[in-house]
């Protein structure tokens, strides 16, 4: 906010040797699916594998696993059943990403929700289904 140029050089060294954290990619949708038939408590991850620091290592790569690695599931209205009309839930799927997607995340952020929510899908058949 300053202006790189106002920042002394070894503090602006110090700035740009930071590693950024690994972003979140995440789905937030609605259904009148009984989704806790599937999930009975607010929040499960789901792995994918078990290389939580292999994941994390091609994420700083900039190698997007799309949710194949791992995603979570948290279900609003098990905590907060106002989130939703009554017999219907809210959902949200996310799961970690790189801050930097080739090809840009506002080009591709529909191919993303579409390929996360068919790992959701895995695991809630019936329940997500992906656009079409």
């Amino acid at each position: 906010m300053i202006g790189r140029d106002r920042l002394p050089n070894e503090f602006a060294a110090k700035i740009d040797a930071l590693r950024y954290m690994e972003s979140v990619f995440m789905v937030q949708i609605g259904t009148a699916q009984d989704v806790t038939r599937h999930q009975d408590r607010p929040l499960v991850y789901y792995y994918g594998t078990y290389d939580i620091g292999g994941t994390v290592q091609e994420l700083r790569d900039g190698r997007y696993h799309e949710g194949k690695d791992g995603f979570l599931i948290f279900i609003n209205t098990l905590p907060s059943p106002e989130m939703a009309p009554k017999g219907k839930h809210s959902v949200t799927i996310y799961t970690v990403a790189p801050n930097r997607l080739e090809g840009g995340w506002e080009n591709r952020k529909e191919e993303m929700t579409v390929k996360l929510l068919g790992y959701a899908g895995q695991q809630f058949p019936g329940c997500v289904r992906t656009p079409s």
